[in-house]
């Protein structure tokens, strides 16, 4: 018999799995758009933070102001209804910017691994 807390962890597992898979989708979407990059960072790229209800933080940077602010819907298409957060990396104050960027580059050495 499997515990509640082994069967809700497997389902954690999966839905953090399927988030990312979306989220690669997302970033490819992004970047076909004309961003100079997108990323993932955030709870969905650390397992032990990760929980059923977490949302996937996106930043992109360099999106052409034609494109800023209506991405959202097909980001919500990709996700399929998972909750999101956006953040135009242009739009930060610098010094934000760069703590984002080394953020980043956890989302780089994971699909590094893939």
């Amino acid at each position: 018999m499997v515990s509640r807390r082994t069967a809700l962890a497997r389902k954690t597992e999966e839905r953090r799995r399927l988030a990312l898979a979306r989220a690669r989708r997302v970033c490819e979407y992004l970047k076909g758009l004309g961003a100079a990059d997108a990323f993932v960072i955030g709870s969905v790229l650390h397992p032990e933070q990760f929980h059923p209800h977490s949302d996937v933080d996106f930043v992109v940077v360099g999106l052409p102001d034609i494109h800023m602010y209506r991405v959202e819907g097909r980001i919500e298409e990709i996700l399929e209804g998972m909750p999101f957060d956006l953040i135009y990396l242009d739009t930060l104050p610098e010094e934000h910017r760069e703590f984002l960027i080394e953020k980043g580059m956890a989302w780089k050495e994971f699909i590094g691994t893939l």
